[in-house]
């Protein structure tokens, strides 16, 4: 059985499709792969654990952050008031740590997480924060976690 279209669905020849079938432009900024800045092997000693030993002996962590870009004017503007100052976001991470014993690993994970995304108010926030050598024959041991506001909130 043949198909029916209207009439005015119907492109003329040598006439352009109607508007609605063109495909719409796509925005330069994925919102799937949201664009981000990233921060690597940023190291800070503090005490984590909750072994006996750890709460005494001070470790290094090794922190990794991919923070997804709210503000898109960024790209445009090349103003600083527009970015997040990651100079600023790790300087904060530090005082969170220096300020503070965790036990876990997830829950530090959890609080920069919640501080990227409250205080500079990032869209997205993947933390990965790993003790290094804290098992014979292993670099790093650690957790990763992706935030976005709605899964703090």
């Amino acid at each position: 059985m043949a198909a029916f279209y209207p009439p005015e669905k119907i492109a003329k020849p040598g006439s352009a499709p109607p508007r609605a079938a063109l495909p719409q432009a796509a925005s330069p900024y994925n919102a799937v792969h949201m664009d981000h800045i990233f921060v690597r092997d940023l190291r800070i000693e503090t005490l984590i654990g909750f072994h006996k030993r750890e709460q005494i002996v001070p470790q290094t962590l090794r922190l990794d952050l991919e923070i997804g870009i709210a503000n898109t004017d960024v790209f445009e503007s090349d103003k600083v008031t527009d970015c997040i100052d990651y100079e600023k976001v790790t300087v904060r991470i530090r005082e969170l740590v220096a300020g503070t014993h965790f036990n876990l690993v997830e829950t530090l994970a959890e609080r920069i997480a919640r501080i990227v995304l409250d205080e500079f108010g990032a869209a997205s926030v993947k933390v990965s924060a790993a003790k290094l050598g804290i098992l014979r024959n292993t670099g790093l041991v650690g957790v990763e976690i992706f935030r976005t506001h709605q899964s703090v909130g």
